[in-house]
């Protein structure tokens, strides 16, 4: 029985992690935003239409069965020479990086439906997953505060087996997403899930209770 529970609280706490992540790195209008407050950003000389659009292709290209990375503009013509070798190199890493936490998600979500329809004491779970989702994300939330670039590059270096990652500062990739673009991507998401976890500790446990 606390094996499945605990099957079953980590599941749901993946969807919820992992839900909010993707949602935003799917969502158009953060990355209008970012282009607004980030002056790095704009000083890679391209227009907010094209950082938007160019992003946007980025991101399908975690999701599609394209091998390398590659933008088009305004006419659907491939912009020659847009990335170095070593950046089309890097997104091949992170596409892997991002189809594995699809995966995680997907198979989490298949477990949370199972947990909820086997699973009798649903509020207790609940509670239990959002108070300890609250506790995670708080420690995250700090470091991502007080020493985000630390925390950038542990996150690099734990995830990726080669220096690809380290890019000149005058590559395409770094001048359109610095690391105040990440730090950002970071409070947003984490701030989102601790919200999503209180709503859910506070709804349930009042529920729980009556």
């Amino acid at each position: 029985m606390r094996i499945r529970k605990s099957i079953c609280g980590i599941s749901l706490f993946i969807v919820l992690l992992f839900g909010i992540f993707f949602g935003l790195l799917i969502f158009k209008p953060f990355y209008k935003i970012q282009y607004e407050i980030i002056p790095e950003i704009k000083f890679s000389g391209l227009s907010e239409k094209q950082y938007v659009s160019y992003t946007m292709q980025i991101v399908n290209y975690f999701f599609n069965g394209q091998r390398f990375v590659s933008v088009k503009d305004e006419n659907g013509e491939t912009v020659k020479n847009f990335f170095t070798k070593d950046e089309i190199l890097h997104m091949v890493d992170v596409k892997k990086l991002i189809r594995f936490s699809l995966f995680l998600f997907v198979v989490s979500l298949f477990f949370s439906a199972l947990c909820f329809r086997f699973v009798k004491d649903k509020r207790n779970l609940l509670v239990g997953v959002s108070l300890v989702g609250m506790i995670f994300i708080s420690i995250l939330f700090l470091v991502s505060i007080f020493d985000f670039s630390d925390a950038f590059v542990l996150f690099h270096k734990l995830f990726f087996r080669n220096s690809l990652w380290l890019l000149p500062a005058n590559t395409k990739l770094i001048e359109m997403f610095p690391e105040k673009f990440f730090d950002d991507f970071a409070k947003v998401w984490f701030g989102i899930f601790f919200a999503l976890n209180v709503a859910i500790y506070f709804v349930f446990s009042f529920l729980y209770d009556s």
